[in-house]
């Protein structure tokens, strides 16, 4: 033992004796890096016990407020019919005592924004009218407008979802800066806020945006546009022609909607354009259309087009049904090298009229069995048919 405790004070005293410098170079950088490590991750577990700390506290302090403001809601605002029912001494005292939960701090406010926004939106009738007079009255609005001239895209975004909410029409002017905003979902929300706002927005914003639309953004907009009241419904075929692949098929999503049947000619025009996607949406469209017009160029296309879109084709003539292309049907399903494509022929024919449909069933009769257990599971008349999307 002794020995032992020997020889470590001896180390020691070597170590302490030889300077970082005089370590070899990778040593040197070892412990450099193991220091900075060190500092990076206590660093890192700080944050992290920072921010979970701060989101408790603010969740917090959130669900006081909610819980204070819903009292006060619940007790007096939100017991009447209309606000003519409420006792204008008691309005008077419920907006006060908001307004001073509403000045009690940040937390406050955005909860009370978030909470009558919410009843707002669920709530109907004279009590949605109650609502909108207290948010105005409490001057919410101000709040919310601010919201639009923030830095981050996603505030300005979750601003522009309230004044939609709350139909806030006289914060067009506010709204219509955002169009040339460089945020792409700014400006998609700016668009559907303006068209649900009914202010009768030129739908030319669909021929001049240049960037691509997600899936996202194409609901948004096709869910405000055909919520929107026209006095003359938009000939959307104009849209058609767009370099941006996106809006046009967002065109043709609307035109199927409206049911322009005179935009079939340019619809067709499509079949020949270059993205598979479109066409892709043309094929259904016109299915759904029941363009028979469309039919030659239909069949004229399928040996040139993946299995997706030839699968799209064979239930477009199903829909179309004309019986105009039953032979053709009747040989893909015959030639039929993939299930995909078996399936599609088989429920196109089976969408037709019991007599042209009889007739080609007629003639199937040296078939397989998988062929005739798909023949046998479109027979059901629960089975209807479907695009393929």
């Amino acid at each position: 033992m002794q020995n032992y405790c020997d020889l470590s004070g001896k180390l020691c005293l070597i170590f302490s004796k030889v300077s970082y410098r005089d370590y070899p170079l990778l040593i040197q950088i070892a412990i450099l890096v193991s220091i900075l490590a060190l500092c990076v991750i206590t660093f890192t577990l700080s944050f992290i016990f920072y921010n979970r700390t701060k989101k408790q506290r603010y969740k917090r302090k959130a669900d006081e407020a909610e819980s204070l403001i819903l009292d006060e809601l619940n007790e007096h605002l939100l017991v009447y019919d209309s606000i003519t029912d409420m006792p204008q001494d008691e309005l008077n005292s419920t907006v006060r005592k908001l307004n001073e939960l509403k000045n009690k701090n940040a937390i406050f406010k955005e909860v009370l924004v978030k909470l009558l926004i919410y009843y707002k939106h669920n709530l109907t009738g004279n009590i949605s009218r109650l609502i909108t007079s207290a948010y105005f009255s409490l001057r919410l609005n101000e709040i919310t407008l601010s919201k639009l001239k923030s830095s981050f895209w996603f505030i300005k975004a979750q601003g522009l979802k309230e004044l939609q909410a709350i139909h806030d029409y006289d914060s067009t002017e506010s709204i219509q800066l955002l169009l040339k905003n460089k945020n792409i979902d700014v400006r998609v929300e700016a668009y559907a806020t303006l068209l649900k706002l009914q202010t009768h927005l030129s739908l030319n914003f669909l021929k001049n945006e240049k960037e691509d639309l997600s899936n996202w953004h194409q609901i948004l907009l096709f869910d405000a546009i055909t919520k929107s009241e026209y006095t003359e419904i938009p000939d959307f075929s104009y849209f058609l022609a767009s370099q941006n692949k996106t809006i046009v098929i967002l065109s043709i999503k609307l035109l199927l909607h409206y049911k322009q049947f005179k935009a079939i000619p340019e619809l067709i025009k499509l079949l020949a354009h270059r993205d598979e996607k479109i066409r892709n949406e043309t094929i259904y469209t016109l299915g759904a259309l029941n363009a028979e017009d469309a039919e030659q160029k239909l069949i004229s296309i399928y040996p040139t087009e993946r299995n997706l879109n030839k699968s799209q084709i064979l239930l477009a003539l199903g829909a179309i049904a004309s019986g105009n292309a039953l032979n053709f049907l009747r040989d893909k399903f015959l030639q039929a090298d993939h299930y995909t494509i078996l399936k599609s022929a088989t429920a196109a024919i089976m969408s037709h009229p019991v007599a042209l449909k009889e007739k080609i069933l007629e003639s199937l009769n040296d078939i397989d069995e998988e062929q005739r257990a798909i023949i046998k599971h479109f027979e059901d008349p629960l089975i209807k048919l479907h695009g393929i999307r």
